[in-house]
């Protein structure tokens, strides 16, 4: 792997087949084809993922249970205030 903070400017700009003007439109547009567009696709992550990245903590996984214990034994006010 190159080390390009280590590397003069006019070597880099070879290597990268660049210019100190940038590139021209020709060659934007050749890259483009080539290699495609500089996105990063987005995951999609459903709401029970979440609910179980954010449950993996034993703190959490206990104050989870404490809600569904209150729920299940009729203690409103405990679970919600």
């Amino acid at each position: 792997m190159l080390k390009f903070h280590s590397i003069s400017v006019e070597e880099l700009l070879n290597i990268l087949n660049s210019n100190l003007n940038g590139l021209s439109n020709q060659e934007a547009l050749k890259r483009l084809e080539a290699t495609g567009k500089n996105i990063i696709p987005e995951e999609k992550i459903s709401v029970f993922r979440i609910f179980l990245k954010n449950i993996k903590n034993v703190f959490n996984f206990v104050l989870f249970f404490a809600l569904i214990l209150t729920l299940v034994l009729n203690k409103y006010t405990d679970s919600f205030f």
